[in-house]
């Protein structure tokens, strides 16, 4: 079994059980709902993680991991996640910008 999916499933375990445990403590306000929308999204990275790192997939370590991050941040500050999912929108087309004129250059 793959290492980083039991790790990834065990953060996720984690999140939910630390968002239970502060609802049961009297924690209702925001640290409840983050860690319980981040665990959740973590959940279902962790079933889907042999399909987005399967050979046939395009799906790299850095780019998961960048996901996660993103996930985390948008379930703690939605407004900066349209900033950084703005970004690298604008860099993923930006990378194929450069790399249509760094082939036409090597020619």
């Amino acid at each position: 079994m793959d290492l980083r999916r039991i790790t990834l499933g065990a953060i996720s375990l984690a999140f939910i059980l630390i968002g239970v445990l502060a609802y049961c403590f009297g924690w209702e306000g925001v640290i409840f709902w983050v860690l319980l929308r981040s665990g959740l999204l973590l959940g279902a990275i962790w079933l889907a993680l042999p399909e987005l790192t399967s050979q046939e997939s395009k799906l790299t370590t850095p780019i998961l991991i960048l996901s996660v991050v993103l996930i985390i941040i948008m379930a703690t500050r939605p407004k900066l996640f349209f900033l950084f999912g703005t970004l690298a929108i604008a860099g993923f087309l930006l990378q194929g910008v450069v790399r249509r004129f760094t082939k036409g250059l090597k020619k």
